[in-house]
């Protein structure tokens, strides 16, 4: 699975500035677009976490691949917010968390039913409409 992770945690690492929503649809679909190329990659990883229940160090290394993927997402995630106000950014490790879920649901969804899964540009679009209403409502969020 790291292989496959390697170039995506490489750009998270490096990259300087936040994708545009014009970028981020495209870089989505490309990420999507890698799963039928790595099914068998994907199904063994799934078969290879019920394993890990019972298998300690198969859990510590399915557990080494995430903490770098989640590092590296961080930090990419630190790096975009560090020219807003604090009190106005998420906590980057919770971020990467919910992203890391995010994608965790969509290839279950794959695995299940590809065809319904959303494109790349709707999901982005969703994110950013999403974030425009949750700016345009603070209180709401706070209270929350």
């Amino acid at each position: 699975m790291r292989r496959w992770l390697e170039p995506l945690i490489g750009l998270l690492s490096s990259a300087q500035v936040p994708p545009t929503l014009e970028q981020l649809g495209p870089a989505l679909d490309g990420v999507l677009d890698t799963l039928a190329t790595h099914r068998p990659l994907v199904i063994a990883y799934f078969e290879a976490l019920l394993r890990a229940e019972r298998s300690p160090p198969l859990r510590a290394a399915l557990a080494a691949d995430l903490h770098a993927f989640q590092t590296a997402l961080t930090t990419g995630i630190a790096r975009f917010l560090a020219r807003r106000p604090e009190s106005e950014s998420p906590d980057p490790e919770a971020a990467a968390s919910l992203i890391t879920a995010t994608f965790d649901g969509l290839i279950i969804q794959w695995l299940l039913d590809p065809q319904q899964i959303p494109g790349g540009q709707l999901i982005a679009d969703t994110l950013h409409r999403t974030a425009i209403l949750a700016a345009s409502n603070p209180e709401s969020i706070e209270r929350a």
